[in-house]
């Protein structure tokens, strides 16, 4: 019985499904099949009433069960193809890739398409590639440096900058720079006053440690100058600090408006009191303009995001004004008459 059943187990398979269900169908037929007990594979199947000649001979559909006799199903497995055996396999010498070219020596990548101009050239590109200071800076809450006091990786008494809070393992990667957050505000209470340098801090941090008695610093780096700070075995030479661009000055000037100390290389411009004077020029200008009797008309920067103003501003449609459309009768009915 537990040969049957293995029989009929196999039955189900993909593999001989054909085969067992062959056999099965004969044992139906009342004659006296019998298997050993030690049912390892097909070549331990013997017939007491038949031997397996005779069987065969009768039905030559039904093959005899032996270990060179079990395949797949037709087209269960697809035969993989030689390449490069030899020209009577129709795949020999160049193996289907023809002679020279790059095709034939490697699989090229999907952007090479040979003489063609490529996709990535022929589609047009939109928008700015380069994002913001800001959004370059890795982020870092005061929780995380109150927990590092904690652990005595950060000493509260002494300064801290952007070498120690790296060495601490504050931070992974400084990228352009380290901007200190305020999850954890409430800690700080718990800390004596902090002296922390770092490349830009939000106003809630700002105002936080200024009321604590301590001191904010925010000082621009570019990325030899950060490298030399967090890695000096790294560089050869010392760098010196570069004059940052216009666009960072004005968001340092900012942070400086905020309460925070603002360390970074001055221009020229800055230093022989031209940017105060341009400075007066503009709030002249601006001043002139307020005194325009279509001054409301014009722009105001920053833009103005209180109630009623932008997207919430209450628009009301001008009347359309019908065009009055004069003709002459008369030569209506002259042609209507010819």
């Amino acid at each position: 019985m537990n040969s049957l059943f293995k029989l009929k187990k196999l039955a189900n398979t993909t593999t001989i499904s054909s085969i067992c269900r062959q056999y099965l169908n004969f044992n139906k037929m009342n004659t006296n099949l019998t298997l050993n007990r030690n049912f390892t594979n097909f070549s331990n199947l013997k017939f007491s009433t038949l031997s397996s000649l005779r069987f065969q001979r009768e039905n030559p559909t039904l093959p005899v069960i032996t270990h060179h006799t079990i395949r797949d199903n037709e087209k269960a497995r697809k035969k993989k193809i030689q390449k490069g055996r030899g020209r009577g396999s129709g795949v020999g010498k160049t193996a289907g890739r023809g002679h020279k070219g790059k095709q034939r020596s490697y699989n090229p990548p999907v952007h090479i398409q040979g003489g063609q101009r490529p996709i990535h050239r022929t589609m047009p590109k939109f928008g700015s590639t380069g994002r913001p200071l800001e959004e370059r800076f890795v982020e870092l809450n005061i929780r995380t440096i109150h927990n590092l006091i904690l652990k005595g990786r950060l000493d509260a008494t002494k300064p801290i900058g952007i070498r120690e809070l790296t060495q601490a393992g504050a931070v992974s990667k400084v990228r352009a720079g380290i901007k200190l957050l305020g999850k954890g505000l409430n800690l700080l209470d718990e800390l004596p006053p902090l002296d922390i340098t770092v490349s830009s801090a939000s106003e809630s941090v700002i105002k936080k440690i200024k009321e604590r008695g301590g001191n904010i610093s925010c000082k621009y780096m570019n990325r030899l100058v950060l490298k030399q700070e967090t890695k000096p075995y790294r560089v050869i030479r010392l760098v010196k600090e570069s004059v940052p661009h216009y666009k960072h000055i004005l968001y340092y000037l900012k942070l400086q408006e905020k309460g925070a100390n603002v360390i970074f290389l001055k221009p020229y411009w800055m230093l022989n009191n031209q940017f105060n004077e341009i400075k007066e020029k503009i709030a002249h200008l601006n001043k002139l303009l307020d005194e325009q009797p279509d001054a409301h008309l014009l722009p105001t920067y920053p833009v103005d995001r209180s109630e009623g103003c932008g997207l919430n501003k209450v628009r009301v449609q001008s009347e359309v004004k019908g065009r009055e459309v004069s003709f002459d009768k008369s030569k209506i009915k002259k042609k209507q008459k010819n």
